[in-house]
């Protein structure tokens, strides 16, 4: 058995630890982020986490654990499996890295069961919730249009673009000009690179790739087309396609617009993310497969079926699709 160092290691210390090692092996910022989030609220305000590591056994790490999962530790809502899976998550990284540094012999969550009524329930997702209806798409587009008349803001353009394009808002606010039109062709879009907040200067920039770290070169539509059109005649920018008095507009100030849009029209407020699912499910129900729906959005076909993929069919289209339903005939 391996002699163990630094026995006075608390869990804390050993969190703070294991975060400035995962920048060292270049983990996300996105991902760095929230796992301090999740620290910060779940954790960090608890009297556990300022224990010796060396102190805690199996029997205190469920006790706490069920703490987290029940909403004791910090007087919310109990935790769904997924957001504990999330949680879980940073616990068996620590435990790992300290089982590498000999901080401890075993990781003690390993094969850890919890009792299913300790876990909330998931809110249930549906068309409804996660995308914007005929209807709405229709509202906020004139909404947008209107205003762009009024300011020649291209940030009022964003949304109705977003509704032709799916792309994240991140690598909306990063797109270029030159990107338009990949290799002579004109309907074709290549995005490539994304918004991030870098935690340690606490600055907005342009990373060179996006969030899967992949380029990848997407069809447009006339319509989409129309819209960059719009666009570049009010635009000063010689590179960023959303830019406004000569700055580049950032995700903040894209994500912006569908709050304003909320609150002068009593619409419910939805996140930029719903652009991206509702077009999304728009594509596929057009007659899309699986597989060129997740190319065009940029993640896998398995993401793109469990988070992308909503029935936006109206009343009536249900109604004619089991209209062609039919016994067999005698």
């Amino acid at each position: 058995m391996p002699k163990l160092k630094r026995n006075t290691i608390t869990v804390a210390e050993l969190f703070e630890e294991w975060m400035k090692y995962r920048k060292r092996i270049k983990t996300t910022d996105n991902t760095m982020l929230r796992d301090r989030q999740r620290w910060n609220r779940y954790c960090a305000n608890t009297s556990f986490v300022q224990k010796k590591l060396y102190d805690c056994k199996r029997p205190d790490w469920k006790t706490f654990c069920c703490q987290i999962i029940s909403g004791q530790t910090y007087n919310g809502a109990p935790l769904t499996h997924n957001e504990w899976g999330s949680m879980k998550a940073i616990f068996n990284g620590m435990m790992s890295y300290a089982q590498d540094r000999a901080y401890t012999e075993y990781n003690f969550l390993l094969g850890m069961k919890f009792e299913k009524h300790l876990f909330g329930q998931p809110i249930i997702k549906t068309a409804h919730s996660e995308t914007f209806s005929k209807a709405e798409q229709r509202k906020l587009c004139k909404w947008c249009f209107d205003n762009f008349e009024k300011t020649k803001n291209p940030a009022y353009l964003y949304p109705p673009l977003d509704l032709l394009l799916g792309a994240r808002v991140g690598e909306v606010a990063a797109l270029k000009w030159s990107r338009v039109g990949v290799n002579k062709r004109k309907n074709f879009l290549c995005i490539a690179e994304s918004e991030r907040f870098d935690s340690v200067s606490k600055k907005v920039t342009v990373s060179p790739y996006t969030k899967t770290f992949k380029p990848r070169i997407v069809p447009i539509s006339n319509e989409a087309l129309e819209i960059l059109d719009m666009i570049r005649k009010t635009n000063i920018s010689p590179t960023w396609i959303f830019a406004h008095q000569g700055k580049r507009l950032t995700v903040r100030q894209l994500s912006y617009i569908l709050q304003k849009y909320s609150k002068e029209t009593g619409a419910p407020r939805k996140s930029t993310h719903k652009l991206r699912k509702t077009y999304g499910s728009n594509l596929y129900n057009a007659g899309a497969t699986i597989k060129q729906c997740s190319d065009i959005l940029g993640n896998t076909p398995e993401v793109f079926t469990k988070c992308y993929l909503f029935n936006t069919a109206t009343d009536n289209q249900m109604l004619k699709l089991v209209s062609k339903v039919s016994l067999p005939a005698s």
